[in-house]
């Protein structure tokens, strides 16, 4: 992997949108200023899939000249982000770099961010999954409160 990408995948994981704003959707639709921090099963299961169907009908968007995200998925209790990185396979693509350039700055954010709190309190891990155009995976980031 060329020094140009590795220098992107730094300014990446910096970009505040990326890093502070990906879970804003779903902290709007389940942390309204009157809704309870800790919910019941169903009520999140229910909220996770309202939020990755709400931020799915506005993907695929690109999120800088490189890296697009896809889709969100909502399981029991789990978010996942699915994201391209649009101008490389996966094969010229170092997963390792990714998860050493990314990982921290993804736990900072999860641990520190307001509108990830819910996430926190109500113990919900975010996974990044990371592909090539090629539809390859790349690398895969599990961030959870437990990392706190």
């Amino acid at each position: 992997m060329n020094s140009w990408f590795t220098r992107r995948i730094d300014a990446f994981a910096n970009y505040p949108a990326v890093m502070a704003g990906l879970a804003l959707v779903f902290a709007q639709n389940v942390a309204a200023a009157s809704a309870p921090d800790k919910y019941t099963a169903a009520e999140l299961k229910v909220a996770l899939q309202e939020a990755a169907e709400d931020i799915n009908s506005r993907l695929p968007r690109m999120l800088d000249a490189d890296f697009r995200l896809d889709s969100m998925t909502a399981g029991n209790r789990e978010f996942r982000y699915n994201l391209t990185i649009v101008n490389y396979l996966a094969a010229q693509v170092d997963g390792l770099v990714i998860q050493k350039k990314m990982h921290g700055k993804l736990v900072e954010n999860f641990c520190r961010g307001e509108t990830l709190r819910v996430f926190r309190e109500n113990k919900i891990p975010i996974t990044y999954i990371y592909f090539g155009k090629d539809a390859k995976e790349i690398a895969r980031m599990k961030v959870s409160p437990a990392q706190c």
